[in-house]
This record gives C-alpha cells, sequence and structure tokens, in this order.
C-alpha cells in the first residue's frame, strides 16, 4: 500500500505572509518550522509515508527539511504566473493567475492508495489538488494542522505533533465559526468544509482517527 504525505508549495513568500506577521519570540514560543518538521516526520514519515514536496520550478524550498528518500516535484507554471500580484505589488485580476495542473501533479505523484496534503493555502491550492485526487477515487486527507493553519495551531496545548486528531480539529473550528457567524455558523462551516477531504463527517470520524494514526 503506497501512502503519501503531499505537501504544496512551501516558498518563502507564502510562509513569510504568516510567520512575520507576529514575532513569536516575544511571545517565548518555538519557531514554527521546527514544529512543523518534527510533525511531517513523526507523523509520516515515521508511519510509512513517502513525503513529496511540490514547488514552482523559479522556486527553492523553503521551511521544511527535504530528507533523504523524500521527492521535490516541480508545477506546470512558474510562481510568478501563480502569485495573485504582478511585480510591481498591484493585484491581479482572476482571469491573469494561472494555477498548477491538477491532472499535472496527479500524474507525477503516480499511483497511490492514500494521500494526505498539507501545504499553502488550506482553502485555496490545497482545496483544489484535495478534491482532483478525491475525484479521481484516491483516499485522501486534507492534514489541516499542516497547512497554513498550522501557524495558528502549533503552540495550542491540544496541538498533537505525533496525530491528526480529526474531533479535535472540528470542534477548534466550529468554536470559532461559532463566533465569526453566530445561528447561520451550521451552515457556513458545511460550505467550507463540509467536502469528503476534510473528513469531519460525525458517523465515519472515530474511525477515520484510527486509521490516520
Amino acid at each position: 500500500m503506497r501512502k503519501v504525505l503531499l505537501y504544496l508549495y512551501p516558498v518563502k513568500e507564502y510562509s513569510d505572509v504568516i510567520y512575520k506577521a507576529t514575532n513569536y519570540a516575544d511571545f517565548g514560543l518555538q519557531n514554527p518550522f521546527e514544529i512543523l518538521n518534527e510533525c511531517i516526520q513523526k507523523r509520516y514519515r515515521k508511519k510509512g509515508f513517502e513525503i513529496i514536496f511540490v514547488i514552482y520550478p523559479d522556486k527553492e524550498v523553503y521551511g521544511v527539511d527535504v530528507k533523504t528518500g523524500d521527492t521535490v516535484i516541480y508545477t506546470d507554471v512558474t510562481f510568478t504566473k501563480a502569485i495573485g500580484y504582478d511585480i510591481e505589488g498591484h493585484k491581479k485580476e482572476v482571469t491573469d493567475i494561472k494555477y498548477p495542473s491538477e491532472e499535472d501533479i496527479f500524474n507525477k505523484v503516480g499511483k497511490v492508495d492514500k494521500i494526505v496534503i498539507g501545504g499553502y493555502h488550506h482553502s485555496d491550492c490545497v482545496r483544489r489538488v484535495a478534491e482532483y485526487f478525491n475525484k479521481r477515487g484516491i483516499n485522501t486527507l486534507v492534514d489541516l494542522d499542516l497547512t497554513d493553519l498550522f501557524f495558528n495551531r502549533y503552540y495550542e496545548a491540544d496541538f498533537d505533533i505525533e496525530n491528526y486528531d480529526l474531533k479535535i480539529q472540528k470542534d477548534n473550528l466550529i468554536a470559532t465559526f461559532e463566533i465569526l457567524f453566530g445561528e447561520d455558523y451550521k451552515t457556513k462551516f458545511n460550505e467550507i468544509y463540509g467536502s469528503p477531504i476534510f473528513q469531519f463527517n460525525d458517523e465515519v470520524i472515530e474511525e477515520k482517527i484510527k486509521k490516520v494514526k
């Protein structure tokens, strides 16, 4: 059985937007990238997952450790074409943003039985790629702890470096949605996280947790 952790687009520009927004050292917090790499190691490498990083051909891998046995694959579009701003810093029209081909990534990953996807950004690129794998019949899970949401989670008391706990993640998100959307929180939550790629279905969640661990 081939299992893969697919980590999307670890480039300095994406991580800097989040990482530099807060000076974590001022709060006595550990460098988040140290925890991120420990998570990848303990949740996936040690549990028999292949690690595949996806990067733009005009960028270098940043923030994650590429170890012996890992694979780096390249997208069919450059970062310059994929980013939402032009070289002068002006916001692009949606039609001018070129997303990497999900089919191209799928083909480069090759035959896989189970895939877990993380990286940047959970509501956009990660979701697009995960939905594609899911539609192709692959057992697909987005590990939200290892997406851009990681930077808001890794210092929490209930963050488990070794395991992705679906129930805790779901409960935390619902609590946030209740604050943001009030009585309409269930509708809003399902609009964003109702997809099977997040595996938040209450009827199967306990079994899914067992399979992730």
